[in-house]
């Protein structure tokens, strides 16, 4: 158990010291630091100021006329009646 305890540590800091660390051959697994992780999968911004900033400008188009609830079919008919 103690020699599992040190391998796995020395595998913890080559990741922080070296970067990234394959264990295993059949099904490999990846170890990373939490500071690596967490700069990788952090959202640097929200999802709808990206397409509000990257849209695409100049291009004029028509909204189509909005109807009535009232104009509207029901969204999902019931087929059991």
């Amino acid at each position: 158990m103690q020699e599992a305890k040190s391998k796995l540590s020395e595998v913890l800091r080559y990741a922080r010291e070296d970067g990234p660390q394959v264990v295993g051959r059949r099904r490999p697994c990846i170890v990373i630091a939490k500071e690596e992780w967490d700069a990788t999968t952090r959202v640097s911004e929200p999802f709808t100021r990206w397409l509000v900033k990257h849209a695409p400008r100049g291009i004029d188009f028509e909204l189509p006329e909005r109807t009535g609830p009232e104009d509207r079919g029901a969204p999902f008919p019931e087929s059991n009646k």
